[in-house]
């Protein structure tokens, strides 16, 4: 639906809720009382001010359009989809948006969004309220820092089935921990993060502790400076290990990964003993030359990579060295220049041919 600004307003829509926006004000009437206001209410075609105190409504007048869209004297912004529907938006003082409302065509509310905020004595955002058709959605707590940078301290959300989330920051502005809550407020999952500094000076999480309560496990995950995973452990909730994964790596002069270890509880079951990189005009692409992977009874599976990336060939050694068998792939290019496996053959442990199969370009088995 194409945004339209609304250059004459003629109809006067007679609205339940309002929209207001601006800092608090005050004004004598006739009688001595000195009226207060929050700022401006407004609907589609008209704009007054309610005094908190006393409830008299002052200042009601026809919005007074410019720039095709903004009213110059409530400063809210009106526009029209051409259909009859509208929005408002208004902003206060320091141009945060402070109420959205859409109208449907006979005037009646669609939906509205309000933000209510909380401010320090310089004007920085302390707190942000978020309302969904008058219904709580969502909180966000700040704090400003000694060289006057605003941080986030904590979020919470609230969502349709009653459940929320909390998240929590450090003074770094880096979340520290996150907390998703049921309906009866019963906490269900917690993620917390630890932090440090690689040789840059940049922080990165070099561990994410994950807590399922409902599942019954906890996972902590482990980085490097390099941001790459070293280690995934799974607990139950009691801290008895049920899965142990750990990473091994090789880093060149240029912090670039050379190989590759993967252990198991502490059992060593995937290598990658090289590393290659790919350059063309398009994209660069660093992948492993070879893969190792090993079996509980010594056996292993050797594959080999092509220039980019694409497997080659694959030998299978039992517990004693000897190869049991192998596969090897040859590739073709397409007409819209992508590889694609033409030939597959098998061998057995002697190298002679068991199967050779060829496949077009869509993976069908020709000839």
């Amino acid at each position: 639906m194409k945004r339209t600004a609304i250059t004459f307003l003629t109809t006067v829509l007679a609205l339940v809720l309002l929209t207001s926006c601006g800092a608090e004000e005050t004004e004598k009437n006739d009688a001595g009382h000195t009226h207060t206001y929050s700022g401006w209410d407004c609907n589609v075609t008209e704009h007054w001010r309610t005094c908190t105190d006393c409830g008299e409504i002052t200042d009601a007048g026809t919005h007074t359009v410019v720039d095709g869209y903004l009213c110059s004297t409530c400063r809210s912004e009106i526009w029209d989809y051409g259909d009859g529907m509208y929005d408002v938006s208004m902003y206060d003082e320091q141009g945060n948006l402070v109420r959205n409302t859409s109208y449907a065509a006979d005037g009646t509310v669609e939906s509205e969004y309000v933000h209510e905020y909380t401010y320090d004595a310089d004007g920085n955002v302390l707190k942000e309220v978020f309302y969904v058709d008058g219904v709580l959605t969502g909180e966000d707590e700040y704090t400003v820092d000694a060289e006057g940078e605003r941080l986030p301290v904590r979020a919470t959300y609230y969502y349709d089935d009653g459940s929320s989330s909390v998240q929590e920051y450090d003074a770094f502005g880096d979340t520290v921990s996150y907390i998703y809550l049921d309906a009866n407020n019963t906490v269900i999952n917690e993620e917390s993060y630890e932090y440090a500094e690689n040789g840059d000076g940049d922080r990165y999480a070099f561990r994410t502790t994950s807590r399922s309560y409902d599942e019954g496990v906890i996972y902590i995950t482990e980085e490097n400076e390099y941001y790459d995973t070293v280690r995934i452990l799974k607990t139950d909730l009691d801290g008895n290990t049920l899965r142990d994964v750990r990473y091994e790596y090789s880093y060149d002069d240029e912090g670039k990964k050379t190989a590759l270890k993967r252990y198991e509880n502490d059992v060593l079951v995937e290598e990658y003993p090289e590393y290659r990189m790919v350059e063309t005009d398009e994209y660069s692409m660093r992948f492993p030359a070879s893969i190792i992977e090993y079996g509980e009874d010594g056996s292993k599976t050797v594959s080999v990579n092509g220039d980019y990336g694409e497997p080659v060939s694959v030998t299978r050694y039992d517990g004693a060295g000897n190869v049991t068998g192998s596969t090897a792939y040859t590739y073709e290019v397409d007409e819209d220049d992508i590889i694609y496996i033409s030939v597959q053959i098998e061998y057995d442990g002697d190298g002679n041919v068991i199967s050779e199969v060829h496949f077009d370009s869509e993976g069908n088995e020709i000839g």
